[in-house]
């Protein structure tokens, strides 16, 4: 499948983060809305990248179009993406990100920035005010976090009393739109700004939304990959996989595409199946890459040719993730844990396991620390959790190269204490305190972390890269 040549005849909706799973993702589910319709009726892009020029200079090369190649089960489909129809660099032009946001004709705001991106303080939701970027963007322009040139934005449309709009998250964080609604009305209160704050409550939503599709961050390989089936050569293009989801509650403000023509569904509340999919999907990744990068694999697929290491990640699902999912209509957790393992097993797409651990800090909270609090709660001891997290320590004591992580000094720092688990299960930021000082949790991940030490398994120069 390729372009059809038909591009939207103006920009409608604007993108935060233009990276690899924007252009895989929300932009393949906006252009596919509307496919076969004319011009006028199509939905066009402005993609913001935060400070990379390299993916808005791709873009721009190629007036927007990218190509897009799709692996799974022995197949291979290729097409030429075609929705972008303006990219820029925040960083470089946040006058003219700013004037977007303002602009009457934009109704949407899709939002893909990694957990780190939204600069908060994952145990209490709240913005991480100490944050030197943060603290510029509070101190005025110019606006070096999305929450910052959001609210920058917002400010400008309500002055220009232009109608409201639609934020949509679209990063595995739990429940992000009551996230991200939030943080907007911190950053409006430090800085004074309540009928703002006022306004936005008013006029803007922030439904929640889950996303699912796996999208390894582009390399030269992939690119040649793209080629080699579409004859196309661009340096945005993407391989991913043949599955896709996004469901959306139901509660947007203003006009939008018709995304649920391309598969998506519009529920009355994603938060539980947000939840189901931290669990089901992205807390094995998590442990895929803790656990597997210590046996000195570096791919998801590499790790589950491992029957070890696919044995552990399977039990980890099916005793202490699954039985923590909460009820969520038409979806089987059972056969969604299976559905997630094959699709981690496939070889079809290298995924990095560098890729997935990074920012575990961050990552950790919705996928692993709140079903073990549930289940400790229940009186249940979590050991698989405890095990993956044995092995978040044990890296950060030894090992070499580690993926990238806002909080890593304080990490590393903790963890070569005399009582490494204890040091850093006790940032209080970073894990819950109930969690934290639970001293039979405790136990168990020193136990995991201590037989990591003495078992010999792990090499001494293990590096995710």
């Amino acid at each position: 499948m390729t372009d059809d040549g038909v591009r939207p005849a103006r920009v409608r909706m604007l993108h935060l983060g233009a990276g690899a799973f924007f252009r895989a993702h929300t932009a393949v589910f906006t252009e596919d809305a509307h496919a076969g319709e004319p011009a006028g009726e199509r939905w066009g892009i402005a993609a913001v990248a935060h400070s990379s020029p390299a993916v808005a200079r791709a873009l721009r090369a190629r007036d927007g179009r990218y190509g897009l190649l799709e692996l799974g089960g022995g197949t291979a489909r290729g097409r030429v993406v075609g929705a972008v129809r303006e990219a820029h660099v925040a960083a470089e032009e946040p006058a003219a990100v700013r004037a977007r946001l303002a602009d009457p004709e934009v109704t949407v705001v899709t939002v893909t920035v990694t957990e780190a991106g939204y600069h908060h303080d994952p145990v209490t939701r709240r913005l991480r005010a100490h944050d030197p970027d943060l603290q510029a963007d509070l101190a005025g322009d110019p606006h070096r976090t999305a929450v910052g040139l959001l609210v920058a934005g917002l400010g400008d449309r309500a002055a220009a009393g232009a109608p409201g709009l639609s934020v949509l998250v679209c990063d595995n964080v739990d429940d992000g739109g009551p996230l991200l609604a939030g943080l907007v009305a911190e950053f409006c209160a430090r800085t004074g700004r309540g009928a703002l704050a006022d306004w936005v409550a008013e006029h803007v939503r922030f439904p929640t939304t889950v996303v699912d599709r796996i999208v390894p961050a582009p390399d030269e390989r992939a690119r040649a990959r793209v080629r080699e089936h579409l004859g196309w050569a661009d340096e945005a293009s993407v391989v991913t996989e043949t599955h896709r989801q996004w469901v959306i509650t139901d509660d947007l403000v203003a006009p939008r595409p018709a995304w649920e023509r391309a598969g998506a569904l519009l529920v009355p509340d994603a938060a539980p199946w947000a939840r189901a999919k931290l669990r089901l999907v992205n807390a094995p990744h998590t442990a895929l890459a803790l656990l597997g990068g210590l046996r000195g694999h570096t791919t998801v697929a590499g790790a589950m040719a491992d029957d070890e290491l696919a044995a552990a990640v399977t039990a980890l699902l099916d005793e202490e993730l699954v039985p923590t999912v909460p009820a969520v209509p038409r979806l089987d957790p059972v056969a969604t844990a299976r559905s997630s393992l094959a699709r981690f097993a496939d070889p079809a797409l290298a995924h990095p396991l560098a890729q997935i651990a990074a920012d575990t800090s961050l990552k950790i909270g919705p996928r692993l620390l709140a079903p073990a609090l549930e289940l400790r709660r229940a009186g249940r001891a979590p050991t698989g959790i405890g095990a993956v997290l044995g092995a978040w320590v044990y890296a950060l004591r030894h090992a070499t190269d580690l993926p990238r992580d806002p909080h890593a000094r304080r990490l590393v720092a903790a963890a070569t204490t005399d009582d490494p688990v204890r040091a850093v299960l006790g940032l209080e930021d970073l894990v819950p305190a109930e969690l934290g000082h639970d001293r039979a949790f405790l136990a168990l991940v020193t136990e995991a972390h201590d037989r990591l030490v003495t078992d010999g398994t792990p090499r001494e120069d293990t590096s995710w890269t």
